[in-house]
């Protein structure tokens, strides 16, 4: 089983990369999706035992690939944090304000996984507002931004070039409805995140010299 999804770095931090997912992207159980490659699965089957995997590849702008280790999981507000060696490329800065209802945005992302090297295409739409996630039950942010599968994880920008979500639901009968991360989950989720690699750094550094 496998897929494609979007991400963006959020920091580096010595010779680490974060970069940031959908948690549904790093965790197939979550949401029940794997049923969307097995549509016979059940949880109390005996007849089935899914192996998640813990490790990532990522591809950057330039199609340079490295491996990503999850380094932390939201399920609440659908956002995981992937450790990788350090990618040559900027961390983008989460910015400090709300989306603006009715404010133009701005998404990159690899829907239907079209993407390739310089490649990605550049959706926009306009925030609607904030709301209850019915998938996740968080909080979440709503933007008239279209999104299919190879979306989830992807950035949505203000003019300015800062973070101010990412995205992670689409309504299945109307994919031009979003819902995204809000920024104020990114930040939580990112200071946890630099917690956890500080205090365990050595660790993930052995685990990804073992990897490209």
């Amino acid at each position: 089983m496998s897929s494609t999804a979007s991400g963006v770095i959020l920091k580096h931090y010595r010779d680490v990369t974060l970069v940031a997912t959908s948690a549904h992207v790093c965790s197939m159980k979550h949401g029940n999706q794997i049923r969307m490659f097995a549509p016979d699965y059940r949880q109390d089957s005996p007849f089935w035992h899914v192996l998640e995997k813990s490790m990532f590849t990522l591809s950057d702008l330039n199609g340079k690939k490295t491996t990503g280790v999850i380094l932390k999981i939201d399920y609440m507000s659908d956002l995981c944090v992937l450790a990788s060696k350090k990618i040559n490329k900027p961390a983008v800065k989460i910015a400090l304000m709300d989306p603006l209802v009715g404010e133009k945005y701005f998404n990159v992302a690899a829907p239907r996984g079209i993407w390739g090297k310089r490649l990605v295409p550049l959706l926009e739409g306009r925030f609607v507002g904030k709301a209850r996630s019915p998938f996740t039950g968080g909080d979440t942010y709503m933007f008239t931004i279209p999104a299919t599968g190879g979306s989830s994880g992807s950035p949505i920008f203000n003019w300015y070039g800062e973070l101010v979500g990412l995205l992670h639901s689409a309504y299945g009968g109307f994919h031009h409805i979003c819902m995204a991360a809000t920024n104020d989950q990114l930040n939580i989720l990112l200071s946890s995140s630099l917690m956890k690699l500080r205090k365990q750094y050595d660790s993930y550094k052995v685990i990804l010299s073992l990897h490209i």
